[in-house]
C-alpha cells in the first residue's frame, strides 16, 4: 500500500472537446470550443493545459439547451445540450497550416484524374508495340496495317 501512495496518479477526464475554427491561425489568444454539459471551468483549463500543454489564463462557459423541433405528426425531436467555453490563452498559439486540410478532396481528384489518364495513355501505347510471345508478329491497327 506505501508503495502506491509513493508513485504518481495522473487522471485524465474522458471529455470531448471540439474546436470551433478561428478566423485566423497566428497569434490565436482566444478560442472557443464546445464540450458536454457537466464539465466545469477547473476541469476544462486541467485538460488544456496537461493534454495539449495550453497556458490558460482564463475560462468562461455557456450553457446552451437542445433545439426543439417538431417532426410529423406532432412529436418534437430535440438536439443534445451542451456546453461551450471561450478560452483565454496567456501566451498566443499558432496553428500549423496542415492542421485542416480544406483541399483534400480537390487534390485526391486531381491524382485520380492523373492515374486514369496514365491508364488510358498505357492503352494507347499497347495497340503499337510488337508482341513480346512472337518476336516476328506485329500487332495490327483497325486498318489491317502496321
Amino acid at each position: 500500500m506505501a508503495r502506491r501512495l509513493a508513485q504518481r496518479v495522473v487522471h485524465l477526464v474522458n471529455m470531448p472537446l471540439r474546436l470551433n475554427l478561428p478566423a485566423k491561425t497566428e497569434n490565436i489568444t482566444e478560442f472557443s470550443l464546445r464540450t458536454v454539459q457537466s464539465a466545469n471551468k477547473i476541469e476544462i483549463k486541467r485538460v488544456l493545459q496537461s493534454v495539449y500543454g495550453l497556458k490558460v489564463s482564463k475560462v468562461n462557459t455557456i450553457n446552451y439547451d437542445g433545439k426543439r423541433k417538431r417532426r410529423t405528426e406532432g412529436w418534437m425531436a430535440k438536439s443534445a445540450p451542451f456546453k461551450k467555453a471561450y478560452v483565454i490563452l496567456q501566451e498566443p498559439v499558432s496553428l500549423p497550416r496542415n492542421l485542416f486540410p480544406f483541399n483534400l478532396f480537390k487534390q485526391l481528384e486531381e491524382e485520380k484524374q492523373k492515374h486514369e489518364e496514365n491508364i488510358e495513355q498505357r492503352q494507347k501505347s499497347k495497340g503499337i508495340r510488337r508482341n513480346s510471345s512472337n518476336a516476328h508478329s506485329v500487332t495490327m491497327n483497325r486498318h489491317g496495317k502496321r
